[in-house]
Parts: C-alpha cells; sequence; structure tokens
C-alpha cells in the first residue's frame, strides 16, 4: 500500500469526514475514495462477530480444555518435517 502524507489543508477536509467519502479534483474527476479508520474498524468487527460465536467458544473451550490450534513449536516441527 502506498502511504500520502496529508498536509493541513487535507486534514482539516477529511478530519469531518464521518463515512466513505470520494474524493475529486477540481473538475469533478474521481480521485480515489477515503475511509475514515473508526468506519473500517467497524466494519471488521462486524465482519468477525457474524462468523464467531461466542457460545460456540465457551462449549469448545468447555469439552476440550482449549481451543483447537497449534503452538508455534508444533506448527514449527511439521513445517520441518515437510522440508
Amino acid at each position: 500500500m502506498t502511504t500520502v502524507i496529508a498536509n493541513e489543508a487535507v486534514q482539516a477536509a477529511l478530519g469531518s469526514v464521518k463515512d466513505k467519502a470520494e474524493i475529486r479534483d477540481a473538475e469533478g474527476n474521481l480521485l480515489g475514495f477515503f475511509t475514515p479508520t473508526e468506519v473500517e474498524l467497524k466494519r471488521l468487527y462486524a465482519t468477525v462477530s457474524e462468523r464467531f460465536d461466542p457460545e460456540e467458544i465457551r462449549l469448545i473451550i468447555e469439552r476440550e480444555g482449549h481451543l483447537p490450534g497449534r503452538t508455534t513449536k508444533e506448527v514449527l516441527e511439521r513445517l520441518q518435517q515437510l522440508a
């Protein structure tokens, strides 16, 4: 991803944006899009919460004593076996 450094004027303009916004030049040509960090984080959290059921996680931990998975050591050992 490319990073663009916003000067004070751009920061002031974008600071008031509360949702996704189109960025256009003086002639109206689309330059790109801007999404404030808080809007993107809300979207990401919503996506994650749709995919994970806290009750299911609690039941797995209760039944198994832990969530399914592997330790870093186990992963590294498996990768060495595959090499």
